[in-house]
């Protein structure tokens, strides 16, 4: 049996597997993205969430950073703040290097 849902990352509805963990039900991309915004959120500073990546074997890099949107939410560092949600590079992760490639940034 299937169950629908809220995602309570970005509010969307989805069917959710009942057989399946669901942490307060959330896209597992919604889940992706959220883990560094919880550890922000704890107080750690974004040199302390590359460092708890790196230790999850997620690589991440200094050329780009994550703001606080659902989508486009991948900026260069050139780039000091977000005009949608207001977060500042300073304040933020560094982006995955895998969510980079993907969304068809180039790194150097």
């Amino acid at each position: 049996m299937i169950e629908k849902g809220f995602c309570s990352s970005c509010g969307r509805r989805f069917d959710a597997d009942p057989d399946r963990s669901h942490d307060g039900l959330m896209h597992d991309d919604c889940r992706r993205h959220s883990f560094p915004k919880i550890l922000k959120n704890l107080g750690m500073s974004p040199a302390g969430i590359k460092k708890v990546l790196e230790e999850q074997g997620i690589l991440t890099t200094d050329e780009y950073w994550d703001c606080e949107c659902y989508k486009e939410f991948i900026h260069r560092k050139s780039q000091a703040k977000c005009r949608i949600c207001g977060a500042r590079r300073d304040e933020q992760p560094d982006s995955r290097v895998s969510e980079v490639l993907e969304e068809g940034f180039l790194l150097g």
